[in-house]
């Protein structure tokens, strides 16, 4: 059984907006590189709060360790693109600096990570050590 607790921010669009979660994985590749995995059922825990120290403009994704954000795109670099300014929108909202100071702090701090490499819409993520956010 794991016990892995992780955190998503994501934007609500309108009121009364609804979350779905699914295609949960009992192993997968980084990358899901054949877009597909070994499919499963889960029982899970999800409790939802209004997140106030951020402006959500993309998913953000916390683990016990780091923060990701996310793109997607009809192109790998689209989604690297995406998952890069949402980051840098992020460390601008939550640290108080600006788009160069950002752009700095990625280039010494951020890994960028495959998320769906089989076929398009590919998706990407980039991740930084929760210590940068100070979190």
């Amino acid at each position: 059984m794991s016990t892995a607790s992780w955190v998503m921010a994501a934007m609500i669009r309108s009121a009364g907006g609804l979350l779905t979660i699914g295609d949960c994985h009992a192993a997968m590749g980084d990358g899901e590189v054949t877009a597909s995995a070994v499919e499963c059922a889960v029982d899970a825990t999800f409790r939802a709060t209004i997140e106030e120290r951020f402006t959500v403009r993309r998913p953000v994704v916390a683990t016990a360790t780091e923060v990701m954000t996310t793109g997607e795109g009809a192109t790998m670099e689209a989604a690297t693109n995406m998952a890069v300014q949402g980051m840098a929108d992020l460390l601008v909202d939550t640290l108080g600096i600006d788009d160069t100071e950002a752009a700095m702090l990625l280039a010494c701090a951020a890994d960028v990570r495959t998320g769906l490499a089989g076929n398009p819409p590919y998706t990407m993520r980039v991740a930084v050590p929760k210590s940068v956010l100070r979190w």
